[in-house]
């Protein structure tokens, strides 16, 4: 999500999608005016300028923009459409609103967004590295613990074996859903602090000996029996498709349209005659 790949797409746009644009984001002509498609897609990409906006955005147009960091790199338009629940053209609707602002773009079918607006969204959605990334610094061992627990056989896998089923099992979002639903409430509330970073503070040294007295289960030690937290290096990670699960099942990500509003009626005659009485008020 580089501005030079930001910088290609804009460099393709047409004059009259490129016109468009910049009238919607007047403020990245300030003098001097950029230099290029390159100065331009930083200038787009800046804090400022995406603040100014995202005040023009509408519900639809956060939930699809959303709904593509929490993708990450499969952020296709079917797999935009099976993960908000809406009509296909819906879903364009508000891919095409996005990209007219240069808030998104299209790349071989990928969309993308301006990293600092990732970021921003990617921050409430919360957890880290995808399972795959974080697979390699996990003990065998607790990959097939992990695995186990969401009912997958494990007899006999080796650890390239495991990597690529716990992939599988997390890539199911109804499974992290109905794993995640099904678990207490203080898991599910702890589950919420790894994805808001409060663990770094709070949960730091997991895996060493607790004092006496202290609960028999934790809840972050129920997390890493469901699957859902793996330990590396004897602290626990929250993987990002976890994190996405969670964040899904706290909010309903559907798309309304615009609203139809109906057009002003009224006898004009006495809305005249109103008009004669406010004035000589």
């Amino acid at each position: 999500m580089s501005a030079r790949s930001f910088a290609q797409y804009l460099s393709g746009l047409s004059e009259a999608s490129l016109v468009a644009l910049l009238q919607a984001r007047p403020d990245v002509l300030v003098q001097p005016v950029p230099r290029g498609f390159g100065q331009l897609a930083q200038r787009l990409s800046g804090a400022d300028s995406l603040g100014a906006a995202l005040r023009t955005v509408n519900r639809d147009m956060v939930m699809v923009g959303q709904a593509v960091v929490a993708l990450g790199a499969s952020a296709t338009m079917p797999a935009l459409v099976r993960l908000v629940g809406a009509s296909e053209p819906a879903v364009r609707v508000g891919v095409a609103e996005l990209c007219g602002r240069g808030l998104a773009w299209n790349s071989a079918g990928v969309l993308y967004l301006p990293q600092p607006l990732e970021a921003h969204w990617l921050a409430e959605i919360g957890g880290g590295r995808p399972v795959a990334k974080i697979a390699g610094s996990v003990l065998a061992e607790n990959l097939r613990v992990a695995v186990g627990a969401f009912g997958a056989a494990t007899d006999g896998l080796r650890k390239p074996e495991l990597t690529a089923r716990l992939c599988e099992l997390m890539a199911d979002r109804a499974l992290l859903a109905k794993v995640i639903a099904a678990l207490p409430k203080p898991a599910r509330d702890r589950l919420g602090e790894f994805r808001r970073g409060y663990h770094n503070y709070y949960y730091s040294g997991f895996g060493r000996p607790r004092a006496r007295g202290a609960a028999d289960r934790d809840p972050t030690e129920l997390l890493i029996a469901a699957g859902l937290l793996l330990s590396v290096n004897h602290e626990p990670e929250l993987p990002r498709e976890v994190a996405v699960a969670g964040w899904l099942a706290e909010r309903e990500l559907t798309l309304t349209g615009r609203p139809v509003i109906p057009p002003a009626g009224g006898d004009e005659a006495a809305v005249r005659r109103a008009a004669q009485a406010a004035a000589q008020e």
